[in-house]
């Protein structure tokens, strides 16, 4: 993305919803969003890329696409590195993904495991998917790295 492409769709999403702006990142490449790529347009703008990552991580769905959550933190290591908190920022942005992405899982078990063991062809009783179910949600922790 040039430039003015970067600079376009910040000033297109300054007013928009967090799921506008997450909606607008995905309309992309993630290569688009590599954080030493629109290095002069970042950081003279760093503020404003920094409101609009932070408002596209508050829209992130479940399950969120790693790849960009991935990508678009490098940004506070390297173009708007001197963000305060930026890289804080970062690890929050990944650990509310690593949330979105367990809750993700235990809503396919509910919605697609649950109902396939309710046939009577299948040799997986309910009651042992519930039980799963209930495990997987009380072990799996999101991984906390922010105190």
């Amino acid at each position: 993305m040039t430039d003015e492409e970067f600079l376009a769709v910040l000033a297109a999403h300054k007013d928009s919803t967090s799921e506008q702006v997450w909606n607008a990142v995905v309309a992309r490449t993630e290569n688009d969003w590599v954080g030493d790529l629109n290095w002069e347009a970042k950081s003279d703008n760093a503020q404003d890329f920094d409101n609009f990552l932070q408002k596209a991580f508050a829209g992130m769905p479940t399950p969120p696409r790693l790849e960009y959550v991935e990508t678009l933190v490098t940004n506070y290591s390297f173009s708007i590195a001197d963000v305060p908190g930026s890289e804080n920022k970062a690890i929050r942005a990944i650990e509310i993904c690593y949330e979105k992405m367990i809750a993700a899982i235990s809503k396919s078990i509910g919605e697609c495991v649950i109902p396939l063991a309710e046939s009577p062809d299948t040799d997986v009783e309910v009651s042992e998917v519930e039980h799963e179910l209930t495990r997987f949600q009380r072990w799996t922790k999101t991984p906390k790295f922010l105190k």
